[in-house]
Parts: C-alpha cells; structure tokens; sequence
C-alpha cells in the first residue's frame, strides 16, 4: 500500500492561528477544584499530569 502524500505540515507555535486562552485552562482546572494546580501549570513548565492528558493517555 502506498503512502498518502503529504502536501502540507502547519504547526502553530503560540497563538499564530489558534488564539489559545491560557487563562480559560486555569479557570478550568480551578472549577474542577483540581489540587495545587498553580504548582502544577505554568505558560512555562507543566507536571506530568498535564502531559498525559495532551498525549491522550488520560481524560
């Protein structure tokens, strides 16, 4: 079977195309009375609660 070709990648590196709300994901989290969530979830650094959830592994 062959390949399907690729005619096109588009990454949106912070708000390009998708204007993300970073604020809204706090507020969120804060509704779900998730514990020490500020320790856990910065613009900069997340735990790796937060990268399961991006890959899928947990909802």
């Amino acid at each position: 079977m062959n390949a399907p070709e690729i005619n096109a990648i588009i990454f949106d590196l912070g708000g390009v195309i998708l204007d993300i709300d970073y604020n809204r994901t706090v507020r969120a989290f804060q509704a779900l009375e998730f514990e020490d969530f500020d320790q856990q979830y910065s613009k900069m650094k997340q735990s790796g609660v937060f990268d399961r959830l991006e890959r899928g592994e947990i909802g």
